[in-house]
Protein backbone atom coordinates (compact mmCIF):
# COMPACT_ATOMS: atom_id res chain seq x y z
CA UNK A 1 0.00 0.00 0.00
CA UNK A 2 1.00 3.41 -0.71
CA UNK A 3 1.49 5.48 2.22
CA UNK A 4 2.16 9.38 2.39
CA UNK A 5 1.07 10.62 5.52
CA UNK A 6 2.65 10.26 8.94
CA UNK A 7 0.94 9.60 12.04
CA UNK A 8 -1.00 11.68 13.07
CA UNK A 9 -1.19 13.21 16.57
CA UNK A 10 0.03 11.70 20.09
CA UNK A 11 2.42 8.55 19.30
CA UNK A 12 0.90 7.42 22.84
CA UNK A 13 -1.36 4.61 23.11
CA UNK A 14 -5.14 5.84 24.34
CA UNK A 15 -7.12 3.66 26.62
CA UNK A 16 -9.40 2.00 24.20
CA UNK A 17 -8.34 3.71 21.09
CA UNK A 18 -11.61 5.24 19.67
CA UNK A 19 -11.47 8.30 22.33
CA UNK A 20 -14.97 9.52 21.22
CA UNK A 21 -16.94 6.30 21.37
CA UNK A 22 -15.26 4.92 24.69
CA UNK A 23 -17.93 2.43 26.61
CA UNK A 24 -19.62 4.93 29.49
CA UNK A 25 -19.20 2.34 32.38
CA UNK A 26 -15.67 1.86 33.44
CA UNK A 27 -15.77 -2.00 33.50
CA UNK A 28 -17.44 -2.15 30.23
CA UNK A 29 -16.25 -4.71 27.60
CA UNK A 30 -13.85 -3.65 25.26
CA UNK A 31 -14.79 -3.45 21.84
CA UNK A 32 -14.13 -6.37 19.36
CA UNK A 33 -11.91 -5.93 16.63
CA UNK A 34 -15.77 -5.69 14.08
CA UNK A 35 -16.94 -3.18 16.51
CA UNK A 36 -13.57 -1.31 16.16
CA UNK A 37 -13.42 -1.33 12.01
CA UNK A 38 -17.23 -0.65 11.98
CA UNK A 39 -17.11 2.66 13.09
CA UNK A 40 -14.82 3.80 10.62
CA UNK A 41 -17.52 4.56 7.86
CA UNK A 42 -19.35 6.93 10.20
CA UNK A 43 -16.45 8.82 11.39
CA UNK A 44 -15.52 9.34 7.57
CA UNK A 45 -18.74 10.59 7.26
CA UNK A 46 -19.07 12.99 10.26
CA UNK A 47 -15.22 14.16 9.39
CA UNK A 48 -16.75 15.96 6.32
CA UNK A 49 -15.56 12.96 3.91
CA UNK A 50 -17.26 11.03 0.95
CA UNK A 51 -18.07 7.63 1.77
CA UNK A 52 -15.94 6.74 -1.83
CA UNK A 53 -12.85 8.60 -0.44
CA UNK A 54 -12.56 5.50 2.15
CA UNK A 55 -10.15 3.16 0.92
CA UNK A 56 -9.23 0.66 3.43
CA UNK A 57 -9.28 0.32 7.01
CA UNK A 58 -7.67 -2.10 9.39
CA UNK A 59 -5.97 -3.03 12.90
CA UNK A 60 -2.25 -3.70 12.81
CA UNK A 61 -0.91 -6.27 15.41
CA UNK A 62 -0.62 -3.46 17.86
CA UNK A 63 -3.94 -2.98 18.08
CA UNK A 64 -3.62 0.63 15.95
CA UNK A 65 -6.15 1.66 14.30
CA UNK A 66 -5.24 2.48 10.16
CA UNK A 67 -7.52 4.22 7.94
CA UNK A 68 -6.72 4.85 4.04
CA UNK A 69 -8.40 7.51 2.38
CA UNK A 70 -8.09 8.68 -1.65
CA UNK A 71 -7.87 12.32 -0.50
CA UNK A 72 -8.10 14.35 1.94
CA UNK A 73 -7.29 17.80 3.46
CA UNK A 74 -5.29 18.15 6.92
CA UNK A 75 -8.35 19.75 8.48
CA UNK A 76 -10.65 16.37 7.41
CA UNK A 77 -7.67 14.14 8.93
CA UNK A 78 -7.57 16.11 12.12
CA UNK A 79 -11.23 15.80 12.30
CA UNK A 80 -11.32 12.15 11.40
CA UNK A 81 -8.30 11.37 14.54
CA UNK A 82 -10.37 13.53 16.64
CA UNK A 83 -13.29 10.66 16.61
CA UNK A 84 -11.16 7.77 15.99
CA UNK A 85 -8.65 8.24 18.62
CA UNK A 86 -5.34 10.16 18.89
CA UNK A 87 -3.46 7.15 17.76
CA UNK A 88 -4.93 6.31 14.29
CA UNK A 89 -2.88 6.41 11.39
CA UNK A 90 -4.42 8.22 8.17
CA UNK A 91 -2.43 7.57 4.85
CA UNK A 92 -3.46 7.97 1.08
CA UNK A 93 -4.69 5.20 -0.53
CA UNK A 94 -5.76 4.13 -3.85
CA UNK A 95 -9.62 2.99 -4.45
CA UNK A 96 -9.24 -1.06 -4.84
CA UNK A 97 -11.04 -2.11 -8.07
CA UNK A 98 -12.68 -5.32 -7.99
CA UNK A 99 -10.11 -7.98 -10.45
CA UNK A 100 -13.25 -9.02 -12.63
CA UNK A 101 -13.02 -9.38 -16.59
CA UNK A 102 -15.58 -7.60 -18.54
CA UNK A 103 -16.19 -6.87 -22.52
CA UNK A 104 -18.94 -5.21 -23.99
CA UNK A 105 -21.24 -6.79 -26.32
CA UNK A 106 -23.16 -5.11 -29.43
CA UNK A 107 -24.88 -8.84 -30.54
CA UNK A 108 -25.14 -12.10 -29.17
CA UNK A 109 -22.10 -14.23 -28.66
CA UNK A 110 -21.20 -16.89 -30.32
CA UNK A 111 -20.96 -20.27 -28.77
CA UNK A 112 -17.82 -23.11 -29.36
CA UNK A 113 -18.12 -25.93 -27.05
CA UNK A 114 -14.77 -28.00 -27.91
CA UNK A 115 -13.63 -31.34 -26.33
CA UNK A 116 -10.09 -30.74 -25.46
CA UNK A 117 -8.11 -33.71 -25.59
CA UNK A 118 -6.40 -35.02 -21.94
CA UNK A 119 -2.92 -33.31 -21.44
CA UNK A 120 0.08 -34.35 -19.58
CA UNK A 121 0.29 -31.99 -16.57
CA UNK A 122 3.09 -31.21 -15.34
CA UNK A 123 3.36 -32.53 -11.34
CA UNK A 124 6.97 -31.32 -10.20
CA UNK A 125 5.95 -28.40 -7.59
CA UNK A 126 8.42 -25.21 -7.91
CA UNK A 127 10.39 -25.04 -5.32
CA UNK A 128 9.10 -22.76 -2.00
CA UNK A 129 12.86 -20.58 -3.14
CA UNK A 130 12.24 -20.68 -6.60
CA UNK A 131 8.52 -19.49 -8.29
CA UNK A 132 7.87 -16.54 -10.23
CA UNK A 133 8.94 -13.13 -9.47
CA UNK A 134 7.58 -11.45 -12.68
CA UNK A 135 4.29 -13.07 -13.88
CA UNK A 136 4.13 -13.11 -17.94
CA UNK A 137 4.39 -10.12 -19.43
CA UNK A 138 1.25 -8.68 -20.74
CA UNK A 139 -0.65 -11.30 -19.08
CA UNK A 140 -1.41 -14.86 -19.89
CA UNK A 141 -2.36 -16.00 -24.06
CA UNK A 142 -5.87 -17.09 -24.12
CA UNK A 143 -6.48 -19.91 -26.42
CA UNK A 144 -7.20 -23.86 -26.59
CA UNK A 145 -5.26 -24.70 -23.34
CA UNK A 146 -4.97 -24.93 -19.89
CA UNK A 147 -6.37 -22.61 -17.98
CA UNK A 148 -8.92 -21.75 -20.50
CA UNK A 149 -9.71 -25.03 -21.89
CA UNK A 150 -9.16 -28.24 -19.85
CA UNK A 151 -10.52 -31.32 -19.60
CA UNK A 152 -13.18 -32.07 -16.63
CA UNK A 153 -13.13 -32.46 -13.68
CA UNK A 154 -11.75 -28.82 -13.88
CA UNK A 155 -8.98 -27.88 -10.89
CA UNK A 156 -8.84 -24.66 -9.09
CA UNK A 157 -6.89 -21.69 -11.43
CA UNK A 158 -8.66 -22.43 -14.56
CA UNK A 159 -11.12 -19.51 -16.24
CA UNK A 160 -14.94 -19.69 -15.86
CA UNK A 161 -16.93 -17.27 -17.89
CA UNK A 162 -20.26 -16.61 -18.33
CA UNK A 163 -23.04 -14.18 -20.52
CA UNK A 164 -24.40 -11.48 -18.49
CA UNK A 165 -26.61 -9.99 -21.21
CA UNK A 166 -25.18 -6.76 -22.13
CA UNK A 167 -21.28 -8.05 -21.64
CA UNK A 168 -19.39 -10.82 -20.94
CA UNK A 169 -17.46 -11.51 -17.41
CA UNK A 170 -15.17 -13.62 -16.98
CA UNK A 171 -12.91 -14.97 -13.08
CA UNK A 172 -10.69 -17.20 -12.21
CA UNK A 173 -10.90 -20.25 -9.40
CA UNK A 174 -9.64 -20.81 -6.22
CA UNK A 175 -10.01 -24.61 -4.98
CA UNK A 176 -12.47 -27.01 -3.70
CA UNK A 177 -13.77 -26.10 -0.44
CA UNK A 178 -16.32 -28.23 1.40
CA UNK A 179 -16.23 -30.30 -1.67
CA UNK A 180 -17.92 -27.23 -3.88
CA UNK A 181 -15.17 -24.70 -6.17
CA UNK A 182 -14.36 -21.59 -4.38
CA UNK A 183 -13.99 -18.09 -6.20
CA UNK A 184 -15.38 -14.40 -5.91
CA UNK A 185 -18.81 -12.78 -4.75
CA UNK A 186 -18.11 -10.22 -6.49
CA UNK A 187 -18.57 -12.26 -10.64
CA UNK A 188 -22.21 -13.15 -10.27
CA UNK A 189 -25.08 -13.60 -8.58
CA UNK A 190 -26.77 -16.70 -7.02
CA UNK A 191 -28.09 -19.01 -9.78
CA UNK A 192 -25.66 -17.58 -12.25
CA UNK A 193 -24.48 -19.95 -14.99
CA UNK A 194 -20.55 -20.27 -15.41
CA UNK A 195 -18.85 -21.97 -18.40
CA UNK A 196 -15.10 -23.00 -18.25
CA UNK A 197 -13.22 -21.85 -21.23
CA UNK A 198 -13.17 -18.33 -22.44
CA UNK A 199 -13.78 -15.11 -24.64
CA UNK A 200 -12.06 -14.35 -28.09
CA UNK A 201 -13.67 -12.54 -31.00
CA UNK A 202 -17.22 -12.45 -29.94
CA UNK A 203 -17.40 -16.25 -29.45
CA UNK A 204 -17.51 -17.92 -25.71
CA UNK A 205 -15.02 -21.16 -26.30
CA UNK A 206 -16.14 -23.27 -23.61
CA UNK A 207 -15.27 -27.26 -22.76
CA UNK A 208 -18.57 -27.44 -20.75
CA UNK A 209 -19.78 -26.48 -17.67
CA UNK A 210 -18.42 -25.00 -14.53
CA UNK A 211 -21.42 -25.14 -12.29
CA UNK A 212 -23.67 -22.82 -11.08
CA UNK A 213 -22.96 -19.83 -8.25
CA UNK A 214 -24.34 -20.45 -4.51
CA UNK A 215 -23.48 -18.67 -1.60
CA UNK A 216 -22.59 -15.49 -2.41
CA UNK A 217 -21.43 -12.73 -0.40
CA UNK A 218 -19.16 -9.92 -1.01
CA UNK A 219 -21.39 -6.59 0.01
CA UNK A 220 -22.72 -6.00 3.55
CA UNK A 221 -18.91 -5.98 5.20
CA UNK A 222 -18.48 -9.76 4.31
CA UNK A 223 -15.04 -11.35 2.42
CA UNK A 224 -15.89 -11.48 -1.20
CA UNK A 225 -16.51 -15.44 -1.93
CA UNK A 226 -19.10 -17.46 -3.62
CA UNK A 227 -19.57 -21.32 -4.77
CA UNK A 228 -19.74 -23.39 -7.56
CA UNK A 229 -21.59 -26.35 -7.22
CA UNK A 230 -22.55 -29.12 -10.34
CA UNK A 231 -21.32 -28.61 -14.40
CA UNK A 232 -18.94 -31.51 -15.17
CA UNK A 233 -17.37 -31.80 -11.78
CA UNK A 234 -13.74 -30.66 -9.65
CA UNK A 235 -10.84 -31.61 -8.96
CA UNK A 236 -8.78 -31.34 -5.80
CA UNK A 237 -6.13 -29.54 -7.24
CA UNK A 238 -4.90 -26.41 -8.40
CA UNK A 239 -3.26 -25.33 -11.85
CA UNK A 240 -0.18 -23.14 -11.38
CA UNK A 241 -0.50 -20.52 -14.63
CA UNK A 242 2.58 -20.08 -16.88
CA UNK A 243 1.68 -19.17 -20.83
CA UNK A 244 0.13 -21.30 -23.24
CA UNK A 245 -0.53 -23.93 -21.04
CA UNK A 246 2.63 -24.70 -19.77
CA UNK A 247 0.91 -25.39 -16.45
CA UNK A 248 2.09 -27.10 -12.78
CA UNK A 249 -0.46 -28.81 -11.11
CA UNK A 250 -0.14 -28.02 -7.08
CA UNK A 251 -1.60 -30.31 -4.39
CA UNK A 252 -2.83 -28.77 -1.59
CA UNK A 253 -2.25 -29.79 2.04
CA UNK A 254 -5.07 -26.96 3.67
CA UNK A 255 -5.94 -23.37 4.50
CA UNK A 256 -3.67 -20.83 6.59
CA UNK A 257 -4.02 -17.17 7.85
CA UNK A 258 -1.49 -14.74 5.95
CA UNK A 259 0.84 -13.09 8.49
CA UNK A 260 1.87 -9.75 8.54
CA UNK A 261 5.24 -9.70 6.44
CA UNK A 262 5.12 -13.01 5.00
CA UNK A 263 5.34 -13.25 1.40
CA UNK A 264 2.25 -15.47 -0.87
CA UNK A 265 1.79 -16.22 -3.97
CA UNK A 266 -1.74 -15.21 -6.65
CA UNK A 267 -2.70 -17.24 -9.64
CA UNK A 268 -4.84 -15.64 -11.72
CA UNK A 269 -6.06 -16.72 -15.29
CA UNK A 270 -5.06 -13.19 -16.49
CA UNK A 271 -1.78 -12.56 -14.76
CA UNK A 272 -0.84 -15.95 -13.97
CA UNK A 273 1.46 -17.49 -11.33
CA UNK A 274 3.57 -14.47 -9.54
CA UNK A 275 5.59 -14.74 -5.44
CA UNK A 276 7.17 -12.33 -3.12
CA UNK A 277 4.25 -10.36 -2.27
CA UNK A 278 4.40 -9.40 1.20
CA UNK A 279 1.63 -8.86 3.37
CA UNK A 280 1.03 -5.75 4.69
CA UNK A 281 -2.84 -6.06 6.17
CA UNK A 282 -4.61 -8.94 7.52
CA UNK A 283 -8.31 -8.91 8.31
CA UNK A 284 -9.05 -5.61 7.28
CA UNK A 285 -11.76 -3.97 5.48
CA UNK A 286 -11.88 -2.22 1.83
CA UNK A 287 -14.15 0.08 0.08
CA UNK A 288 -14.11 -1.94 -3.34
CA UNK A 289 -15.63 -0.41 -6.50
CA UNK A 290 -17.14 -2.74 -9.59
CA UNK A 291 -18.27 -1.03 -12.60
CA UNK A 292 -19.51 1.89 -10.62
CA UNK A 293 -20.49 0.47 -7.70
CA UNK A 294 -19.03 0.81 -4.30
CA UNK A 295 -19.32 -1.58 -1.19
CA UNK A 296 -17.56 -1.94 2.12
CA UNK A 297 -15.86 -5.66 2.25
CA UNK A 298 -14.42 -7.16 5.48
CA UNK A 299 -12.13 -9.82 6.40
CA UNK A 300 -9.63 -9.13 3.54
CA UNK A 301 -6.16 -9.47 3.62
CA UNK A 302 -3.91 -7.57 1.26
CA UNK A 303 -0.07 -8.36 0.04
CA UNK A 304 1.72 -5.85 -2.16
CA UNK A 305 4.76 -6.22 -4.94
CA UNK A 306 6.56 -3.28 -5.56
CA UNK A 307 8.63 -4.98 -8.62
CA UNK A 308 5.75 -7.09 -10.56
CA UNK A 309 2.31 -6.92 -11.41
CA UNK A 310 0.52 -9.43 -9.07
CA UNK A 311 -3.32 -8.97 -10.02
CA UNK A 312 -5.39 -7.76 -13.26
CA UNK A 313 -8.60 -7.71 -14.40
CA UNK A 314 -10.17 -11.82 -14.92
CA UNK A 315 -7.78 -12.98 -11.71
CA UNK A 316 -10.46 -12.62 -9.13
CA UNK A 317 -11.70 -15.66 -7.79
CA UNK A 318 -8.26 -17.19 -7.85
CA UNK A 319 -6.13 -18.77 -5.64
CA UNK A 320 -3.93 -16.77 -2.85
CA UNK A 321 -1.15 -19.48 -2.04
CA UNK A 322 1.20 -20.29 0.35
CA UNK A 323 4.41 -22.94 0.09
CA UNK A 324 3.52 -26.25 2.56
CA UNK A 325 5.68 -29.23 3.63
CA UNK A 326 5.82 -32.27 0.44
CA UNK A 327 5.46 -29.66 -2.75
CA UNK A 328 2.08 -28.98 -1.43
CA UNK A 329 0.55 -25.53 -0.98
CA UNK A 330 -2.19 -23.57 1.67
CA UNK A 331 -4.66 -21.94 0.55
CA UNK A 332 -4.96 -18.24 2.05
CA UNK A 333 -7.49 -16.63 0.32
CA UNK A 334 -9.02 -15.95 -2.98
CA UNK A 335 -8.20 -13.09 -4.97
CA UNK A 336 -10.95 -10.03 -4.58
CA UNK A 337 -9.20 -6.36 -6.14
CA UNK A 338 -6.43 -4.71 -6.87
CA UNK A 339 -4.51 -1.11 -6.31
CA UNK A 340 -1.93 0.04 -7.10
CA UNK A 341 -2.10 -0.70 -10.63
CA UNK A 342 -1.78 -4.07 -10.07
CA UNK A 343 1.18 -4.46 -7.73
CA UNK A 344 -1.19 -4.88 -4.64
CA UNK A 345 -3.98 -7.72 -4.67
CA UNK A 346 -6.72 -7.98 -2.20
CA UNK A 347 -7.98 -11.38 -0.93
CA UNK A 348 -10.42 -13.16 1.48
CA UNK A 349 -8.87 -13.76 4.71
CA UNK A 350 -9.08 -18.05 4.64
CA UNK A 351 -10.14 -17.95 8.61
CA UNK A 352 -13.21 -15.49 7.18
CA UNK A 353 -13.96 -17.21 4.54
CA UNK A 354 -14.44 -20.78 6.78
CA UNK A 355 -16.94 -18.53 9.39
CA UNK A 356 -18.89 -17.24 6.62
CA UNK A 357 -19.20 -20.88 4.70
CA UNK A 358 -19.32 -22.96 7.59
CA UNK A 359 -16.79 -25.20 5.73
CA UNK A 360 -12.94 -25.55 4.34
CA UNK A 361 -10.45 -26.50 1.66
CA UNK A 362 -10.49 -29.83 0.47
CA UNK A 363 -7.24 -31.32 0.74
CA UNK A 364 -5.93 -33.82 -1.87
Amino acid sequence: MKRTTALLGSAVMVAATMLATLPAAANAAPLTHDQQLALVPPAVTAAGLRDDQLSVWYLDEGNTLHVGLTSYTTQQAEALVDRLGTDTVITQEDQPEAAIGHAPKSSAAAKQLLNPSAGARASAIPASGTPSTGGVPGGLTVGPYEPFLTVPTYPGGVRIIRDAGDEIVWCSTTALWGGKMLFAGHCGPNGAKWQQGYYDNGTIASSGSAGTASSVHWEANNPDVALLSGGNGFDKGVYLNGDKGNVTYAHIAGAAVSAIGATICTDGTTTGYVCNAKVNMVNGCTNMTEEGKTVHECGIDSANNPNAIVTRPGDSGGPVLAPSTGGKFLVTGTISAESNGGHTVYYSNANRIKQILGTSVTVG
